[in-house]
């Protein structure tokens, strides 16, 4: 493919992504890419309907899921999007499509690359906002960390260490962890202490997720 021709997608691309992102800031709602590896696959198409009863536009890299006149639609990414490298879309997902982003995370994910990105997105956009799903088969125990803490009202639990938490710390402490009990990769803890505005979570069970996701984006 020529790269006239990918340029010509990248500008059709852009142009659609911010006509996208205006129509629904005026509605109240967000645009929000939903990341992680295909493993995670059920889970990343649930989200994603969720959000479109939610009434926000959720975007994967091989669909697009909204509501119309309350009906949920799931609709396969156009032509334009698969003309570009399949990095360069995840690139464009994160960095021109999305007003914010989840990432799930199972054994053995990692993701660093989306991680990496929506770190990155993050220090250049002040309003961008990334969390992080893991799904787990423990969310806590009585010899938990310190960091670890319940989530009002929802079986879920939540990382709050920030800022001067590493990932050789998490490695050191010997209480019970659910990301560390499930193996996502220590490194990745890190781009969740860096700011308040990232935010990680563990869930055990699947009804629990409709709950989350409307605290964090009703």
């Amino acid at each position: 493919m020529s790269n006239v021709y990918r340029e010509k997608a990248r500008t059709f691309l852009k142009i659609n992504s911010n006509l996208m992102k205006s129509r629904y800031e005026a509605m109240g709602k967000r645009v929000i890419a939903v990341l992680g590896s295909f493993d995670t696959w059920p889970h990343i198409d649930y989200i994603c309907r969720i959000l479109a009863r939610l009434g926000h536009f959720a975007i994967t890299s091989l669909y697009v899921y909204f509501s119309e006149n309350g009906i949920l639609q799931r609709e396969e990414r156009g032509r334009y999007f698969k003309d570009l490298a399949m990095r360069e879309s995840l690139r464009f997902m994160i960095f021109e499509e999305c007003h914010e982003a989840i990432i799930t995370y199972s054994l053995p994910g990692a993701h660093h690359i989306e991680t990496e990105w929506c770190f990155n997105r993050m220090n250049e956009d002040p309003n961008f906002k990334y969390y992080g799903i893991a799904f787990v088969r423990k969310i806590a125990n009585e010899d938990k960390c310190p960091f670890l803490k319940r989530v009002e009202g929802i079986n879920s639990t939540e990382c709050t260490a920030k800022f001067d938490r590493t990932a050789w710390d998490c490695i050191e402490t010997k209480e019970f962890c659910p990301f560390k009990e499930q193996g996502v990769s220590k490194n990745v803890f890190e781009y969740f202490f860096a700011n308040k505005r990232t935010r990680l979570f563990s869930v055990e069970c699947l009804e629990d997720v409709p709950l989350l996701l409307n605290t964090l984006f009703h």
